[in-house]
C-alpha cells in the first residue's frame, strides 16, 4: 500500500529509493550505524542507502509504529 506508492512516486520524480524497516528496532545503531572504534563496524543503513541510491532520494522508514 503505503510503501508501494512512496516507489512509484520515487520513480515519478526520478529519485533514488530505499526503505528502512524499524519493525523491532530498539536502537539506532541500525540506521546510525557502529561506531568506527569497533572492529567490524559498518555504516548504517541511512548511509548506505545515500551512497547507493544518491543524496536525492525518497527514503522510507517502514513500520515506523512498531519500533520498540
Amino acid at each position: 500500500g503505503k510503501t508501494t506508492i512512496a516507489i512509484k512516486v520515487a520513480e515519478s520524480l526520478g529519485l533514488g529509493f530505499g526503505k528502512i524497516s524499524l519493525a523491532g528496532v530498539s536502537d539506532a545503531v541500525p540506521i546510525n550505524g557502529s561506531s568506527i572504534v569497533y572492529k567490524g563496524s559498518e555504516p548504517g543503513q541511512l548511509a548506505q542507502i545515500v551512497s547507493d541510491q544518491g543524496l536525492h532520494s525518497l527514503i522510507v522508514f517502514d513500520e515506523i509504529d512498531k519500533t520498540t
